[in-house]
């Protein structure tokens, strides 16, 4: 019944679409999840700030929080999403999901222009597919180290060139933009975001972190990966039955990050791109533990560059290994030492505004360059 339900709700917001004024010339942001706004959340308010009409969300997630307002139409994640991306005739879509052509999204017919925008500071050849990014016209690059990658790739493999943008990464603008309203952090708090995946510490030593963490007096928050809520069930089972009643124990489940962001001074995690996300918001250091980097590309040495990912982890935190996680107190008091705080303070500023582009602008610059291409 539900499902049924839910493809008549998509059918009449496609139709409501498809009766939109001037459709050809509108731009159009779609998300899969409602978690896909904090990277595209800020450009579409740049973009509608500037246009007023012709800006136009599409969504897959029935709890979207947008889905009340009327430029905002529902597709769902069946037949009506793929008849939706075969018959879309705009002047542009703009996206966080790699893959474009690989998978189940595919271009239309028209003279669209497609417009990715990464939702990680982590590299492009690694961590995404090797073909993630073949299909689209334009990307909108979160750093120098982007445009090297994705430019190479096109050389070497003699593929057709695509519009390469110094654009920079709204989330990152967003945590700095709180972190510096905010700034009301405890030096007791500890947020541990996981990866998910086979190299991720959920699978390994997260119950031990946790135990050690609290059995020294600190106040832990574990924020975990959307995926891990469906692939692993049981090890948060687990985790909920054996530290939840404990009151220096929390579980963040809320849809945006910044509130535990904005509580901790420092954060634990394996190979999360939200570890970089907090490093270079906060300007603190984090711990990684060092676990083997998730790899879905096994041809991404080709390319002959390292990953940022690789490059930045000593330089903005402690790499910890798990046969060494009784280290992981004796470094969070020498993170509380003032002078040990200004010293990564001022080094985790210098590598964020050496790599990344347009910092606290990007959705300004980017407003400005989709449309002087389009």
């Amino acid at each position: 019944m539900k499902v049924f339900k839910n493809f008549f709700f998509s059918l009449k917001n496609y139709s409501n679409f498809q009766k939109l004024n001037n459709l050809e010339n509108s731009i159009i942001f779609y998300v899969e999840n409602k978690r896909d706004w904090d990277h595209l959340g800020s450009l579409y308010i740049e973009l509608k700030n500037k246009y007023k009409e012709g800006i136009y969300r599409v969504t897959s997630d029935l709890e979207d929080n947008f889905l009340k307002d009327r430029d905002t139409f529902f597709i769902g994640s069946g037949s009506m999403r793929t008849i939706f991306f075969k018959t879309l005739n705009a002047k542009a879509l703009i996206l966080t999901l790699p893959d474009l052509e690989n998978l189940y999204l595919k271009r239309s017919n028209s003279n669209t222009k497609y417009f990715y925008i990464f939702h990680s500071l982590f590299s492009s050849h690694r961590i995404y597919n090797e073909k993630a990014f073949d299909h689209y016209d334009f990307i909108l690059c979160a750093g120098n180290y982007h445009l090297h990658e994705l430019r190479k790739r096109e050389i070497i493999f003699k593929l057709k060139q695509k519009k390469l943008l110094p654009f920079g990464y709204p989330k990152l603008d967003s945590l700095i933009k709180n972190d510096k309203a905010k700034n009301n952090f405890s030096e007791k708090k500890i947020l541990i975001a996981p990866s998910w995946g086979e190299s991720s510490i959920i699978k390994s030593s997260i119950i031990n972190i946790i135990d050690q963490l609290l059995k020294n007096s600190n106040q832990v928050i574990l924020r975990l990966h959307t995926m891990s809520y469906l692939y692993d069930k049981k090890i948060i089972k687990e985790i909920k039955s054996k530290f939840i009643h404990d009151k220096n124990f929390a579980i963040d489940e809320e849809l945006n990050s910044l509130k535990s962001y904005e509580e901790s001074f420092t954060m634990i995690s394996d190979w999360s791109g939200a570890a970089i996300e907090f490093a270079f918001s906060k300007c603190c250091p984090v711990i990684f533990i060092d676990t083997l980097p998730k790899t879905n590309n096994t041809n991404w040495r080709k390319l002959d560059l390292p990953c940022f990912e690789d490059n930045v982890r000593n330089k903005i935190g402690y790499i910890v290994s798990e046969k060494n996680l009784s280290s992981i107190n004796s470094i969070i008091k020498e993170i509380k030492k003032h002078e040990i705080k200004k010293n990564w303070n001022d080094q985790i500023i210098k590598i964020r505004e050496d790599n990344i582009f347009n910092v606290g602008k990007a959705c300004l610059h980017g407003a400005e360059m989709i449309t002087k291409y389009i």
